[in-house]
């Protein structure tokens, strides 16, 4: 009888632990999984951010050189002037295009770091809990009555 509750009490220390084990992992885990998603989001916002401020900025200088051209005498609605305005404005706008993208795969990896956390704590949790039964097959063949 003495091996019986050896048993007994050896497997529900062992269970809780694991329990307790996989509960600790899996709330760090979300911990983690949460903080990434958040920065992911702040990631893509700051891109956003960047790439409008990069077109406003850009509006202005080419505002600023429509009306300097147009204070010297030029025509900014054609020739050389109009084909410089608008050169420059498609490479405003690739550029305020590059910094959203940089932003948007720097989420993205960031979504798949979350991702990744989650998912390496729900294997590890199935791994404990593998062990658990293992160990506890094992432990009652060792004290069992027969």
């Amino acid at each position: 009888m003495g091996g019986t509750a050896l048993f007994i009490a050896s497997a529900a220390t062992a269970a809780i632990s694991t329990i307790s084990g996989v509960n600790a992992r899996n709330k760090q885990a979300q911990f983690q999984a949460d903080v990434a998603r958040q920065q992911a989001e702040y990631q893509r916002r700051l891109a956003d951010s960047k790439a409008a401020t990069m077109r406003r900025d850009a509006n202005r200088a080419l505002g600023r050189q429509f009306a300097h051209l147009a204070a010297n005498g030029f025509d900014g609605d054609s020739g050389t002037a109009l084909l410089t305005q608008q050169s420059l404005a498609t490479e405003a706008e690739m550029e305020a295009l590059n910094m959203r993208n940089e932003g948007l795969y720097r989420g993205f990896g960031l979504d798949a770091d979350a991702h990744m956390v989650t998912r390496k704590a729900r294997d590890a949790a199935t791994q404990d809990y593998l062990g658990l039964g293992t160990s506890l097959l094992s432990d009652y063949y060792k004290f069992k009555p027969f």
